[in-house]
């Protein structure tokens, strides 16, 4: 009996052997891996209110994402292997989404100037049109779903941002409740002495 075998669908990006561009585009696809492991990294080391929050926004960035595929069930372009359905695309979603919440993080920064602020928004800018191109040029989605996808990501990205001062007791209740948890299990050291 032959098997049908699925991958996990996180990182499975395909583009054509000797691509180089594609190669670069395939790169470019997985980059959200790296902003979710910093995100986690900073919750876990700083424990800072806005890393939480923002990483709560993303999962329900990513919940949004999942429900809507569900329930649209367009298909991907017929040179896809993913067998995902593609409407919205997450990874446009996802970016458009993070990239809102890192603007207002941004310009709540004093020590920024404005100039840095303009080049960073423009590089952010321009990382959105190139997961954008990516996720177009390797056959994973039809515009239509990737537009789709940044509309829905920056939507979700806007509330988070209007509902965060609604969350930050809470956010600081928790913050509380995950260190006495952490020290109890001594996985963080207490400054009380034997």
């Amino acid at each position: 009996m032959e098997r049908k075998l699925r991958p996990v669908a996180l990182a499975y990006v395909l583009f054509e052997e000797g691509d180089i561009i594609g190669h670069f585009m395939g790169y470019i696809s997985i980059l959200h891996l790296f902003v979710i492991g910093g995100i986690v990294s900073l919750i876990l080391l700083t424990f800072d209110n806005y890393a939480i929050y923002t990483f709560g926004i993303m999962l329900t960035n990513e919940i949004i994402n999942y429900t809507l595929k569900i329930l649209f069930k367009h298909p991907r372009p017929h040179l896809s292997q993913n067998v995902n359905k593609g409407f919205p695309s997450s990874h446009a979603q996802f970016w458009c989404c993070f990239i809102v919440l890192f603007y207002y993080y941004i310009n709540q920064q004093p020590k920024l100037t404005s100039i840095s602020k303009k080049i960073i928004v423009y590089c952010s800018t321009l990382l959105i049109l190139l997961v954008d191109f990516s996720r177009w040029y390797l056959n994973d989605h039809f515009v239509y779903q990737i537009v789709a996808g940044n509309v829905i990501g920056i939507c979700v990205g806007y509330l988070g941002i209007i509902y965060y001062p609604t969350f930050f007791p809470l956010l600081s209740q928790f913050k509380l409740f995950i260190k006495q948890k952490l020290t109890n299990f001594n996985l963080i050291t207490s400054n009380q002495k034997a």
